[in-house]
């Protein structure tokens, strides 16, 4: 083996470090620490992210939920940033309820789909409380 390509990296990730220090030949899927001399590449995930807001706003939506990695997720970090940027770009106020972090697996996006669907049960509920209250009053 000559190298070998490293993905998944994280911010000062231990793994880069220790390949650097050993002068192992690798590259990486990822920057960890711009200070450090190594081949990487990546993708714009915060301009991506910005551009997803968008779209979604053009078409008149305004209640944009974000599943993404836990906190400390390099990637994740930057399309967070990236979907915070496009809302307040916007003019939509960032909801802590609409943004759901977990590990990438299947479970993790089951899970946070059922959460929101949740939120939007109860969203519309309050609003068929509410007419109904109000059509009584009216009589």
């Amino acid at each position: 083996m000559e190298g070998f390509i490293l993905a998944d990296t994280n911010h000062d990730d231990a793994r880069i470090a220790y390949l650097i220090e050993q002068n192992i030949r690798f590259a990486c899927f990822g920057q960890a620490n711009p200070e450090w001399d190594y081949c990487w590449v990546d993708v714009d995930g915060r301009s991506g992210m910005t551009s997803i807001v968008n779209h979604l706003v053009e078409r008149g939506h305004q209640r944009i939920a974000f599943i993404t990695w836990p906190e400390g997720s390099r990637a994740g970090n930057d399309r967070e940033q990236g979907y915070l940027h496009g809302l307040q770009t916007a003019g939509i106020s960032f909801a802590p309820a609409w943004l759901v972090r977990g590990k990438n697996e299947v479970q993790t996006g089951v899970n946070a789909l059922a959460q929101l669907l949740a939120l939007i049960f109860l969203f519309f509920q309050r609003y068929f409380v509410e007419g109904i209250s109000y059509g009584k009053l009216k009589g």
